[in-house]
């Protein structure tokens, strides 16, 4: 249930940015473009700050990439 509500959160977020950016007068297709590759950039940045704020948990490299092993929220 935590990633359909993560799902649901952004597809509710890009809505509402696309609603507000053909308020303002600005093409909602931007906000639609750059959605994906800012949804990959925040996992990235999301396990590098898990990574960051505790290093000590890793051992090796492969740990530190196994995002199947959590650390990603």
């Amino acid at each position: 249930s935590y990633g359909l509500l993560l799902v649901i959160g952004f597809a509710v977020a890009v809505w509402h940015a696309c609603l507000e950016a053909k308020r303002r007068g600005h093409d909602p297709n931007i906000i639609l473009d750059l959605s994906v590759p800012l949804l990959v950039w925040s996992v990235l940045a999301c396990r590098v700050l898990f990574i960051l704020l505790d290093p000590g948990q890793f051992n090796s490299f492969y740990d530190m990439i196994r995002i199947w092993d959590g650390g990603l929220s």
